[in-house]
């Protein structure tokens, strides 16, 4: 009797056919996804990177239209402030004579951003020893009459809200002539989410600055004082 192919192929002590290996294919289906997430990392951490920069950077804070001697009710005022050096359309910078006591410089602030910030603080920068602030800067919503004052502390301004402020300050009696000094802007210290860092603004939106003689004693060289 002749053994056929399939006889031999079957009989016994043979190996039986192979299958595929399926198993082994499925398992690789299955954990391939794994793969994905060393670039998917790196795209969440890029993004998470700059989403990051751009809120440390976020300032949205602008001068505002609105300027002048003293925008807030109720602060004191300086004796003899106006214009100067308004040559063509510009308002120009805004002159103040030396004078007794405290008085008010103010700005004004809005929003230009799409998103909230709040503003924790403004002061003086210590660029000049002529104008030096003397108390609580306060500060009044942005419209067209302003009624109510408030010491300013954390303020929260919307896309497009303004606000005006007024810092008070101390010069002095006697100035000088011929000798000149300006203040060219205050600094804001903003927060936006949990980053917070300070900006400098100029007190007009064209960016006029605040001048002053240098301060003089009486009996000076050129030394002029004003009266209680």
């Amino acid at each position: 009797m002749s053994l056929t192919e399939d006889a031999i192929g079957n009989g016994p002590g043979s190996s039986p056919p192979s299958a595929p290996p399926q198993g082994s294919a499925r398992r690789r289906r299955r954990f391939r996804w794994w793969w994905l997430l060393p670039p998917a990392a790196l795209v969440i951490a890029a993004a998470a990177t700059v989403l990051t920069m751009l809120a440390a950077t976020y300032q949205p804070l602008v001068p505002g239209d609105l300027s002048g001697p003293n925008l807030i009710p109720g602060m004191p005022k300086a004796q003899g402030a106006r214009w100067v050096n308004t040559f063509g359309a510009s308002p120009g910078d805004l002159y103040f004579p030396p004078q007794q006591g405290t008085f008010t410089v103010s700005a004004s602030i809005r929003n230009a951003g799409s998103r909230a910030v709040t503003i924790e603080s403004i002061s003086l920068p210590n660029t000049t020893a002529t104008l030096v602030q003397a108390g609580p800067v306060q500060y009044a919503l942005g419209f067209r009459e302003v009624t109510v004052a408030h010491v300013l502390r954390n303020v929260t301004l919307r896309p497009g809200d303004s606000i005006y402020i007024g810092i008070p300050v101390r010069s002095g009696p006697c100035g000088d002539r011929s000798g000149w000094t300006s203040q060219d802007s205050f600094l804001v210290r903003e927060r936006f989410l949990s980053f917070t860092h300070t900006v400098s603004l100029p007190f007009t939106s064209d960016g006029g600055s605040l001048i002053l003689h240098t301060l003089s004693h009486p009996g000076g060289t050129d030394a002029f004082c004003v009266s209680k």
